[in-house]
């Protein structure tokens, strides 16, 4: 006998959630999952890459405190794109390319073209006063992704496999190389990119 079943969506990078409740088979749960979340997320993810744009792709660099002279030697852009979170396009450390020296580091290929790195969202943040200069912190984590071949079939479901990310996994002094922390000044665009493991501060 057929009862009563329900699920719920927590979908937190559009800071959404579904409670799903079907009385009859348990596949009718599951196609109603997909057709529901199918339909909004596109949409969804639409506004989000336009809140992303505006907010956080930089460029960010480096800024003399007693000169205030702004310089390329440390600087690092993000591009926002058709993937997840945002793509890495260039990550400059003493005027040595270390987004190379990043992908040597986590055994990618030799060429660029085959790997890309991206920050996802770590969903830590710290919210402060207004009466303080720093409003808000944003904490994010850069993985590295190897980019599939072009026949690769796409896949016909939203819900059909079990994905695993691991972060965090160099440590200089401390402290990660992947972490990423974004600021902002009373502003709606992050102005500051502190990197913790390269000890850098960017403007």
């Amino acid at each position: 006998m057929d009862g009563y079943l329900s699920s719920i969506a927590l979908i937190p990078e559009f800071n959404l959630g579904i409670t799903f409740l079907v009385a009859g088979q348990a596949e009718a749960l599951e196609d109603l999952r997909e057709e529901i979340i199918a339909t909004l997320i596109p949409d969804l993810e639409v506004a989000m890459k336009q809140q992303l744009r505006s907010v956080y792709t930089g460029p960010f660099r480096y800024q003399d405190q007693r000169s205030h002279r702004v310089s390329d030697q440390y600087r690092v852009e993000f591009e926002v794109d058709a993937g997840p979170g945002l793509l890495l396009t260039n990550w400059t450390q003493n005027n040595t390319n270390f987004l190379s020296f990043y992908g040597q580091l986590k055994g990618m290929p030799a060429n660029p073209k085959n790997w890309e790195a991206r920050l996802i969202p770590s969903n830590i943040r710290y919210d402060f006063s207004r009466k303080k200069m720093i409003t808000k912190i944003e904490t994010w984590r850069l993985i590295v992704v190897r980019k599939g071949t072009k026949n690769k079939p796409k896949r016909e479901r939203i819900f059909d496999d079990y994905c695993m990310t691991d972060v965090d996994g160099l440590i200089y002094g401390g402290s990660s190389l992947e972490e990423f922390q974004f600021s902002w000044y009373a502003s709606e665009k992050a102005i500051y990119l502190e990197l913790p493991g390269t000890r850098t501060g960017l403007l």
